[in-house]
């Protein structure tokens, strides 16, 4: 696994730890919080024999909704000890290669424009990804919050970019 040729996705997400967080008297959070942390400590050891993560998200499942994301990836930070720029790189440019898709992963001409613009420094402290002001997807702007700079946001004709189908 550790050639390259195969990558790992260990979906790390908040799920239970959610519900612990609101309940931690529950009889199953020793049990909980030991499991999880076993699964961090094997994951923190396929990255150090070199194994390509790419993450990934189980939304929709019980105690995960598709906005937890971004909480997945700090709890990925926090929980195995990763950077929070190697967990930006494995939500972006590996998974976009793991895909097979070299349009996607990467800001640069001729590629698909889809960008998050946030507040604060994601590549210090990802809790920036949980406040968007920015999201630009398709080439067109789809979310822009007050104070983001809206009014002087290029058209989406400006934006450079391209993006394959609908």
């Amino acid at each position: 696994m550790a050639n390259g040729e195969l990558y790992v996705c260990p979906t790390v997400f908040q799920g239970m730890g959610k519900l612990l967080a609101q309940h931690p008297d529950q009889p199953w959070a020793a049990s909980h919080l030991t499991r999880q942390a076993a699964r961090f400590d094997r994951v923190r050891r396929l990255v150090e024999q070199g194994v390509q993560l790419v993450s990934g998200s189980d939304a929709g499942v019980s105690c995960n909704t598709f906005t937890d994301y971004p909480g997945d990836l700090i709890l990925t930070v926090e929980g195995i000890g990763l950077s929070p720029v190697y967990v930006l790189t494995s939500a972006t440019s590996v998974a976009a290669a793991a895909l097979g898709r070299r349009d996607l992963g990467v800001i640069a001409p001729g590629k698909a424009a889809d960008v998050l613009a946030v507040q604060g420094n994601p590549l210090h402290d990802l809790r920036a990804l949980t406040a968007p002001r920015l999201v630009v997807s398709r080439g067109r702007v789809v979310v822009c919050t007050p104070g983001a700079g809206d009014a002087g946001a290029p058209p989406p004709a400006q934006l450079g970019g391209r993006h394959p189908g609908p």
